[in-house]
């Protein structure tokens, strides 16, 4: 049996050829930063509220960086009312 991680920073490639995995793992990425500073149910609550507005707005380019900006997550958190 063979494991693939496909946490962030991992097997890029396999993830920009599925957006579902691409997407699984950028929300668990997010979960895990906002879990430094709260309880798993919040954090998980929160990120699910930033990915639903940004993606209503179509600011996929905003997700993405969240994933990987934590200054900048924290941004839209309080530009979004989160």
């Amino acid at each position: 049996m063979r494991t693939i991680n496909v946490n962030r920073g991992h097997n890029g490639n396999l993830l920009k050829k599925s957006p579902t995995l691409y997407g699984y793992a950028y929300f668990v990425s997010l979960v895990r930063k906002n879990m430094e500073s709260m309880e798993l149910k919040e954090a998980v609550e929160r990120v699910n509220r930033l990915i639903r507005i940004l993606s209503e707005q179509n600011r996929i380019n905003d997700i993405t960086r969240a994933a990987s900006d934590k200054a900048y997550q924290e941004k839209l958190f309080e530009e979004l009312g989160i």
